[in-house]
């Protein structure tokens, strides 16, 4: 189905892009999913919307069978830094979170609300964890929500394709960079 046209005020937000979580995940698709995130930052600044890099620094409490079994409860040091490839810019809203959500833990909603965002588009990784829980906590606060399929992928990619063809459609638009990209040039912004 064709992407519906674009809100007045949409966001991009970025998810976990960053070093801790690009040894695990396929470089190649790694470099496709960061260069068609940037190919979409760069259209919303040029579109005046704004950006939101989101990264997650640690976990939030409690025990869980991964925590259990492999003691993982926080982001090691210098994990949240970025990934060098990805473009920013210092007009670009910056969250740090420890829940998976890019909502949760933080003001994101006040600060898309303060600038008008009635959607969002989320990119990055992964598409059944972080990209996911954004896509839902957008949908729960009443944003629409749009998932790019070649911006986003998960550490195993039968399950971001699973998540994508099972999850997505009921949360959000599945669409590409590419229809993104033309829907924001096409508005006119």
């Amino acid at each position: 189905m064709p992407l519906a046209p674009l809100d007045e005020n949409v966001a991009l937000i970025v998810v976990d892009l960053q070093v801790a979580t690009a040894p695990r995940m396929e470089q190649d698709t790694l470099e496709r999913v960061v260069a068609n995130t940037n190919m979409l930052a760069a259209a919303f600044r040029a579109s005046g919307q704004p950006v939101v890099i989101a990264t997650v620094s640690g976990s939030v409490p409690g025990r869980t069978e991964m925590t259990k079994a492999h003691g993982v409860s926080t982001v090691p040091a210098g994990g949240d830094e970025l990934l060098p490839s990805l473009a920013t810019d210092a007009a670009d809203i910056r969250i740090r979170r420890a829940p998976w959500s890019a909502f949760a833990d933080s003001d994101l909603h006040d600060q898309l609300s303060r600038r008008g965002v009635t959607q969002v588009v989320v990119t990055g990784v992964a598409t059944s964890i972080g990209v996911e829980s954004t896509a839902r906590d957008a949908y729960a606060h009443g944003y629409s929500v749009a998932l790019p399929t070649d911006a986003v992928m998960d550490f195993r990619p039968d399950v971001g394709a699973a998540h994508l063809a099972q999850i997505a459609p009921l949360l959000a638009e599945v669409t590409t960079t590419e229809e993104l990209v033309a829907a924001l040039g096409a508005s006119g912004r």
